[in-house]
């Protein structure tokens, strides 16, 4: 599975994991359409990931919450304006 943001110009970013959350926060950045906070339930896909979210913080910060069905280890890279998380199958 793969959860990928996209940003107008690369970004600072911190990946917090612990258990079934991953925490990918993006600093000095903002959601401009409300639409992009929507919930994403994926829990219905053969994959890691059950439910993503995108919060505006306070100031100029954006949480993206990850939930997972359970923990997996997970790699993150950033290239130009796009940040992906990658999470194997469970069970693999």
């Amino acid at each position: 599975s793969r959860v990928f943001v996209r940003t107008n110009e690369p970004v600072r970013y911190t990946v917090n994991g612990s258990g079934k959350q991953v925490v990918l926060e993006l600093e000095n950045t903002r959601v401009v359409e409300s639409n992009n906070t929507l919930p994403l339930d994926t829990h219905f896909f053969p994959s890691a990931v059950s439910r993503v979210e995108a919060f505006s913080g306070a100031g100029q910060t954006v949480r993206v919450v990850i939930q997972l069905k359970q923990g997996v280890r997970y790699e993150t890279r950033q290239e130009g304006g796009l940040i992906t998380l990658d999470f194997p199958r469970p069970g693999r």
